[in-house]
């Protein structure tokens, strides 16, 4: 990727500097100034003037629409998007200037990896975040554009991972029909109940905190929405938590006692999402992965999910 050329467009957007902060498979992001006051810019590698990504619209069609008011939760500000010959499609938002969770959460730190040195105060902050989150009018969203997760993208997902599964001999042929059937409920409630908005990567490491009562939200690029979209942050953040059991506990603990979880729901996406950490993201990652197994594991047997579930 050639340095010099975003320097340039940095530059030409008018911006006094512009220091990188991260990169993906499709973006890279910097921190950029202008008059002392500092914004995100993303760059996306899509070179089709024409056809703007769906990560671009999200933050200037969607998120324009969502309230600013909230108990807690804090949304970038969308500011202006545009394109660059050469480069790509670009959108500039308000930067989130607060402590994130990067110096406390680093999966190649023994000593931090999966949550390990996170306090049980942030459970607090978790769940005020979700509460925000479900106080959003998610259908109004989806009729200006926001994604909905659907049943088929999902299922055909669950079928390449558990092909995945049986090919390199992490689940039995029974496990896998046992992982089928336990997915149904999910699959076939795809239509039924309230959606919920979230930022489809919602764990603390996308987590801004500004203030003792504000913490920002950030990463929304894939931002959807489902009817379970609360197990699915909930069971997202729980094997994330893969070396801080008391957390893992006190979440689940809390998370049931402030919302309406379906144990149905909740035990398909933990599945799910066990499922997807152990064949994609920390395939290669011998202990993480480990972990994400014992997890997918545990939620085919009915005995050893009720222990999760009642821990």
């Amino acid at each position: 990727m050639d340095e010099s050329r975003h320097l340039n467009l940095i530059r030409d957007l008018g911006y006094e500097s512009g220091v990188f902060v991260r990169d993906s498979v499709n973006r890279r992001i910097y921190k950029v100034c202008k008059g002392g006051r500092y914004s995100a810019l993303k760059i996306f590698l899509a070179e089709d003037e024409e056809k703007i990504p769906n990560d671009v619209l999200i933050h200037s069609d969607v998120l324009r629409g969502i309230p600013k008011s909230h108990r807690r939760l804090v949304i970038p500000s969308y500011e202006h998007h545009g394109f660059a010959p050469g480069l790509g499609h670009y959108v500039v938002t308000d930067w989130l200037d607060g402590r994130d969770f990067n110096d406390r959460w680093d999966e190649w730190k023994p000593d931090i990896a999966g949550g390990r040195s996170i306090q049980h105060d942030t459970i607090n902050i978790f769940v005020e975040l979700i509460e925000d989150l479900m106080g959003i009018p998610a259908e109004d969203l989806v009729a200006i554009g926001l994604s909905k997760r659907d049943p088929e993208s999902t299922e055909e997902l669950i079928n390449e991972c558990l092909g995945v599964a049986i090919d390199d001999g992490t689940l039995s042929s029974d496990q896998c029909k046992q992982a089928t059937r336990i997915a149904q409920p999910l699959l076939e409630g795809f239509h039924e109940g309230r959606l919920m908005l979230s930022n489809a990567d919602f764990q603390l490491r996308n987590f801004v905190e500004i203030s003792p009562t504000q913490t920002g939200l950030v990463d929304w690029d894939t931002a959807c929405a489902s009817n379970f979209e609360l197990e699915n942050c909930v069971a997202y953040q729980w094997i994330l938590m893969w070396n801080n059991p008391p957390w893992q506990r006190s979440l689940l603990r809390e998370a049931r006692a402030r919302f309406e979880i379906e144990r149905t729901k909740f035990r398909g996406i933990l599945m799910v999402r066990a499922l997807i950490q152990a064949m994609t993201t920390w395939r290669k990652s011998g202990d993480i992965r480990q972990h994400q197994i014992d997890y997918l594991i545990g939620t085919l047997d009915d005995e050893a999910f009720e222990l999760m579930w009642g821990s």
